[in-house]
C-alpha cells in the first residue's frame, strides 16, 4: 500500500461520493442539502464531479497492479463518504443557513426540506431537551 494510491482513491471516492449525493438530494427534493438551488445545476454538478472523479483516477494510470487490500479499500471508502456527507452538511448549512427556515422541520431526512443539517439539528436538539426536562 502506497501513501500516494490511498490519498488519491480518498479523492476519488469524496469526489465521487459528493457528486452522487448532489444528485441523490436534488431528486429527492432535499434544498437543504443541496449546494444550488437550481435542479438543472444540481444535476450538471452531480455528474461532472462523479465522471470526472472516474476518469481521473482511472485513466491517469494504470490501476491494475495490486494496492489496497480488501478491509483497507472498506475503510478508506467509508472515509471518503464520510467525509463527503460531513462536507455537503456543513457547505449546504454555510451557503444556504439565511435562506432556509427550520421552524417546523421534519423528522429524519424529510428535514433537509425546509431547513439545513444544522438548522435540523438545532431544532431536534431542543426538542429532546424540552422532552427530558419535563417532570413525570
Amino acid at each position: 500500500m502506497t501513501t500516494r494510491l490511498v490519498l488519491e482513491y480518498l479523492v476519488w471516492v469524496f469526489f465521487s461520493s459528493l457528486g452522487v449525493l448532489q444528485i441523490a438530494f436534488t431528486r429527492a427534493g432535499l434544498r437543504g442539502a443541496c449546494f444550488f438551488r437550481s435542479p438543472r445545476i444540481g444535476y450538471a454538478f452531480g455528474t461532472t464531479a462523479t465522471l470526472a472523479s472516474f476518469l481521473w483516477f482511472f485513466l491517469s494510470e494504470n490501476r491494475g497492479r495490486p494496492g489496497l487490500e480488501g478491509s483497507q479499500t472498506f475503510s478508506f471508502f467509508v472515509l471518503g463518504g464520510s467525509v463527503a456527507l460531513a462536507f455537503t452538511f456543513a457547505l449546504t448549512s454555510l451557503l444556504r443557513g439565511k435562506e432556509m427556515t427550520a421552524s417546523e422541520p421534519g423528522q429524519g431526512l424529510e428535514a433537509l426540506r425546509q431547513a439545513t443539517y444544522l438548522q435540523a439539528l438545532k431544532v431536534a436538539l431542543q426538542e429532546a431537551r424540552t422532552r427530558w426536562s419535563r417532570p413525570t
